[in-house]
């Protein structure tokens, strides 16, 4: 049951924001578009529920750079590579907006385990693979308690294993309020 009502409110808050931040979208949209052109949107496989890779979607905060010219030159790093917009999209976490669509779809929700990119399916610890038995989500424990961890660390999979096994609807109410803050103070952010 509790299931379906996280579900339930995932989708109706999803809705309900989608169309409330719709004008931001449009602004953010235009932005993008204007200061760094094309693609407005940033995809990328990450891995969600039961282990099923699907695609994340953020506003791009990077320039373009050919994925095999990252792959030449072994490049996993990309801070050197974020736009002067982008640096105020990441810090305000307003490049994460478009995930509202993800949790539309079903591929995530608002409160779980952040979902890893592919390229970290296979590095992850193994007693840390837990994660795949939440719906990954736009915030959670990681994210309140420490936003600069960085995607792969023991500490960051750690916190997601603890979230998925101790998963309750008081968790994601103290995680929400705990997110609130972290977002309007933008707080432990690169």
């Amino acid at each position: 049951m509790e299931y379906f009502g996280k579900r339930f409110i995932d989708i109706v808050a999803s809705c309900f924001l989608l169309i409330l931040l719709s004008p931001l979208f449009f602004l953010i949209s235009f932005l993008i578009f204007i200061f760094d052109g094309k693609p407005i949107i940033f995809r990328q496989k990450r891995i969600g529920l039961g282990g099923k890779p699907f695609t994340i979607l953020k506003f791009r905060s990077m320039v373009v750079k050919e994925e095999e010219e990252r792959k030449k030159m072994g490049d996993r790093s990309d801070s050197y590579r974020i736009t002067k917009l982008g640096k105020f999209l990441r810090k305000t976490s307003v490049d994460e907006l478009p995930q509202l669509i993800n949790i539309l779809k079903g591929d995530m929700s608002f409160i779980g385990p952040r979902p890893l990119p592919l390229w970290l399916k296979d590095k992850m610890l193994e007693d840390a693979r837990a994660v795949y038995s939440c719906r990954p989500g736009m915030t959670g424990l990681a994210q309140v308690i420490d936003r600069s961890l960085k995607a792969g660390s023991g500490r960051w999979e750690e916190y997601n294993k603890t979230y998925c096994e101790k998963c309750s609807f008081w968790l994601d109410v103290w995680i929400v309020l705990k997110t609130i803050p972290a977002l309007v103070f933008c707080k432990n952010v690169e």
